[in-house]
């Protein structure tokens, strides 16, 4: 599973123009690299860390953490957005990624990527997306809805447990870097 391949066919689908450059716009490339680098350089150089794998930019092509977290900071040092001089896809992808790192004492963002961040996070759609996501976890670690009513699974099958099965995809991420790291969550 790759972060970027969804977001990628979803823009162009639903969203073309708006969070994303069209594909014949000049800013296109830029916008395309940008989508990827979540998945492509911070996620295997975010997994070289936790892993504690040592640095080999000679055989890693996102080089190494260090290189992955310099070369945003660069891009970003007099930039609101990181490409198309608007906020795109893959501004979204790359403040959930700060934010991650972040949240899990990976990271202390400088200047410039905690700017980003909270620039980012703090768009109406990203705050309302934070309480839908507050909200669904409540419900999944209740048992029920914010009234205490018991939910009915999402998805019915033989195996139903009467309990939604979806967790957000951030909550997985954070339950799996807590696996994988200390332990402790920092958010």
């Amino acid at each position: 599973y790759s972060c970027g391949n969804p977001a990628f066919n979803g823009i162009d689908r639903y969203a073309a123009g708006d969070l994303a450059p069209l594909a014949d716009d000049p800013a296109r490339g830029e916008f395309l690299y940008w989508l990827f680098y979540t998945p492509s350089v911070i996620e295997p150089a975010m997994a070289e860390k936790i892993a504690g794998i040592a640095p080999n930019p000679v055989s890693f092509p996102w080089g190494s953490f260090d290189k992955m977290v310099a070369a945003l900071e660069r891009r970003l040092a007099d930039r609101e957005w990181v490409s198309a001089g608007r906020f795109t896809m893959a501004d979204l992808l790359l403040a959930g990624s700060v934010d991650f790192l972040a949240s899990f004492g990976m990271l202390q963002p400088s200047k410039p990527l905690a700017d980003y961040r909270d620039r980012c996070l703090a768009r109406p759609a990203a705050v309302r997306a934070r309480e839908r996501e507050a909200s669904a976890a409540a419900e999944a670690r209740d048992g029920g809805d914010a009234s205490g009513r018991a939910a009915r699974s999402r998805r019915p099958g033989p195996h139903s447990s009467g309990k939604p099965r979806r967790v957000p995809v951030s909550i997985r991420c954070r339950l799996a870097a807590a696996h994988l790291g200390n332990g402790k969550t920092q958010r």
